[in-house]
Order: C-alpha cells, then structure tokens, then sequence
C-alpha cells in the first residue's frame, strides 16, 4: 500500500519522504534531505521487522537500516527504527508516521 509519510526528529532538519511504500515483505522509502535526494529498501519475513540497506542518492551496501512496524486498526503505520554507516561514520534513528494514500480509481476512456 502507498503512503504519504511524517518524519519526527528531535533536532531541526530539512527533510521529506517523497515516496514510501510498504507492505508484509518490503519497505520502499525515497525522501530529499538537505537538497539531496535518498532511497531505502528493506525486506521482512515476518511483516514486523525488516531489515535493509539506504544510501545517497539511492540505497548502498554502506548503509543500513532496520524498522519495526506498528498497524493501527484505521491502516495507519508506524515506523520505528535506526539507520547506521559500517565504516561507523554516522547513525541515527526514524520515527515515521505513514498515513495511507486514497486510493485512485483509473477512469478508461471511451470511444
């Protein structure tokens, strides 16, 4: 299901989710940060925890990240987790309020 998303940070920062997507088996998230655009994919087993690499400007093996997710009954999500460099450079932690997308119908035109 697409989303539209909130992203909560404790300090100031200039940053939008510009498209997420999530379901049982996977997370997609692009946002711009600081004028730079990013991308994150993440994959789950159990359509709790997913696991998966994000990057500048889209996802690198260098950069990790892991979620849990949290549905509520009205199909929102929330999104709690930690991103992380393995050379050690640089970590830190989502909140993410996903709120779902209406749904578009498709009108067919006719002849």
């Amino acid at each position: 299901m697409r989303y539209t998303a909130q992203y909560y940070e404790y300090e100031e920062s200039d940053y939008e989710i510009t498209d997420l997507i999530v379901t049982d088996t996977r997370i997609s998230m692009d946002w711009i940060e600081g004028g730079e655009r990013a991308g994150l994919v993440a994959s789950s087993t159990d359509g709790f925890i997913y696991h998966g690499t994000m990057g500048f400007p889209r996802p690198d093996p260098e950069g990790l990240a892991e979620f849990r997710v949290y549905r509520a009954k009205n199909d929102e999500l929330l999104l709690f987790g930690r991103w992380w460099r393995t050379d050690g450079s640089n970590a830190g932690t989502w909140l993410i309020r996903c709120m779902p997308q209406a749904v578009r119908k498709s009108r067919a035109k006719k002849s």
